[in-house]
């Protein structure tokens, strides 16, 4: 690493910028490992996550200092369909270039796991690994006090990779149990996958540093720009790795600061001479300021197979930010097949004078094939993104008054086949209509989980689920453990008016300061459980032991249950876990 990286001031790994209170803050991520024992973070425990006394019960008390067992009791979990891994795919379903198959010596490896549906929350166990490996955080966090919390680095692996690490393969084995485990037999999935320690499958780019007239990608001689990097032909299928920007400077009308590129260019991906990956460098922060071109990353046409994207901040810095082309932040036009974007965040974009249909964030828009036989997009993953002020101001060109007729959506797919949406955060935005995280199209598979949209935000329509059959029929979708804020947030099921028929859309254990709304067709098969929310609607077809608030709202800014509905409801309705 070179005596000029050394010297910038030292940012976490988590230490992009993230939106809070209207303005922008660093946040530094606090994970560190747990002990051996793997037990619920807060205190140890025995070696299967619960006490020597068996699953499920407590390992100590809070007023010890020591939180309860990972395992809750009955009644304090849920859910409806069988565990399945996301992210990581075993290597025989992935490309060799994949960028979790891939660690560079002497630089922090970071990968999410992402596993959908079981009963959550899950305990993740390093089965197999290299020396140096870890889980960031198996478990929830005790909060000292009541209840769990999602602490930074849960389900993350992180390897401190030496730099003269052999080259592997290094395999990894992970192990996720959910609250089945040690219950009634055993539930857990395996998540396996290998890695190579080398440099020739990636690439560097350094705004501040680099030296477009000697550079040749390496990490001792970075590329500046963007344009110079794409045209070198030195990026094909590999992983880019972004150093540290000029930091983004916040206001309430416009934005300065961040990587400008000039000439102006979108990170491409997708064809086989454009990078796969483009990943934020460990400890450092990188933000896209896009002012004056349209976009910010956008597919090609090729095959948009196991793309990565992570720790990047887009910024829209201003009224000439216009075109319709950033309508769309990311755009996947292309069938993906394992896409996964995480740590990812979005800040004050701007659409055109159009600005009417579904402007946001990340993108996968109807692109041929079926959910009947997964022929769509398959196995999309995305965590920990955020987006903050997005569409609220109209701009001196555009033909309408505030936002649009759709969105914007931080997230928003379109005929997919397994997904899994979890732990989002969206703040100070409008959303009019679709929502903003949801599955658009039909789907199968699909789970929104822990997301939270409680800040500043107006707008009805926070988590969604279309429950389409424009390209197969919809069928078993999980909306759960969602925080759905601001003046009447909701999870909706469905589509006004005459909605085609789905199956088993499902809106479990949310808290919501709006209701819980199904689709009126007779056969489009919504449920609700354990809910709190203002109330649910006649047209779901099954509802069990929801709580509803009528607009009395028992939660406090962060929509916790508060006084007599959490003395009464705590762990069992709602989004907290206790």
């Amino acid at each position: 690493m070179t005596e000029q990286h050394e010297s910038r001031g030292a940012l976490s790994r988590r230490g992009f910028l993230i939106a809070a209170g209207g303005a922008l803050a660093g946040v530094a991520c606090g994970g560190t490992s747990l002990g051996e024992d793997g037990g619920a973070d807060g205190g140890p425990l025995g070696s299967d996550g619960g006490s020597d006394g068996g699953p499920g019960e407590d390992a100590g008390t809070p007023d010890a200092g020591v939180g309860p067992s990972w395992l809750l009791p009955e009644g304090h979990y849920e859910g409806h369909f069988p565990l399945h891994v996301i992210y990581p795919r075993p290597d025989d379903e992935t490309e060799a270039y994949a960028r979790h198959r891939h660690a560079y010596p002497g630089v922090l490896y970071e990968i999410p796991i992402g596993v959908q549906f079981g009963k959550w929350p899950y305990r993740y166990e390093l089965v197999e690994g290299p020396e140096g490996a870890r889980v960031m955080h198996e478990t929830l966090r005790w909060n000292g006090v009541d209840a769990f919390e999602v602490p930074e680095g849960y389900g993350v692996i992180a390897w401190d990779v030496a730099a003269d690490a052999p080259a592997g393969p290094h395999s990894f084995r992970v192990r996720v149990y959910d609250q089945d485990h040690g219950r009634d037999g055993d539930s857990f999935v395996d998540v396996t996958w290998t890695t190579s320690v080398g440099t020739s499958q990636f690439v560097f780019l350094d705004p501040l540093g680099g030296d477009d007239a000697t550079a040749d990608g390496s990490i001792e001689s970075p590329f500046r720009e963007l344009a110079a990097l794409q045209d070198s032909g030195r990026g094909g299928d590999k992983i880019c790795y972004i150093r540290e920007t000029a930091p983004l400077d916040p206001d309430e009308s416009r934005f300065a600061g961040g990587y400008r590129p000039d000439p102006p260019r979108q990170l491409r991906f997708g064809s086989s001479d454009e990078p796969k990956a483009y990943v934020a460098f460990p400890g450092e922060s990188v933000v896209f300021n896009n002012a004056g071109q349209s976009g910010f990353a956008q597919s090609a046409s090729g095959s948009n197979r196991d793309v990565f994207f992570d720790g990047i901040v887009t910024a829209f810095a201003g009224q000439e930010a216009r075109s319709s082309g950033n309508v769309r932040v990311i755009i996947h036009r292309h069938g993906a097949v394992r896409s996964t974007f995480w740590r990812m965040g979005c800040v004050r974009a701007f659409g055109g004078t159009r600005k009417d249909d579904n402007h946001g964030f990340i993108w996968y828009p109807r692109a041929g094939g079926n959910v009947d036989d997964a022929t769509g997009h398959l196995y999309l993953y995305a965590a920990d993104c955020w987006m903050d002020r997005m569409n609220v101001d109209a701009g001196v060109d555009a033909s309408f008054d505030g936002v649009g007729a759709n969105g914007p959506h931080l997230w928003s797919t379109y005929t997919t086949n397994r997904t899994l949406a979890e732990r989002h955060r969206v703040s100070n935005s409008v959303v009019v209509n679709n929502g903003f995280v949801i599955v658009k199209g039909s789907a199968r598979d699909a789970e929104i989980r822990a997301c939270v949209t409680v800040e500043g935000n107006s707008g009805y329509y926070h988590v969604r689920a279309l429950g389409s059959s424009s390209d197969g029929e919809t069928a078993r979708v999980a909306l759960c453990y969602n925080r759905t804020g601001s003046d009447e947030g909701r999870v909706f099921m469905g589509q006004a008016g005459n909605n085609p028929p789905y199956q088993d859309i499902i809106a479990y254990r949310n808290s919501c300061a709006g209701p819980i709304t199904g689709a009126g067709n007779a056969e489009a098969y919504s449920s609700a459980f354990n809910n709190v929310a203002r109330s649910v609607a006649d047209t779901v077809k099954t509802s069990e032991g929801n709580v509803t608030h009528g607009g009395e709202l028992p939660f406090d800014a962060e929509l916790n249950l508060v006084g007599d509905a959490r003395a009464e409801h705590l762990g069992t309705k709602g989004a907290e876990v206790a």
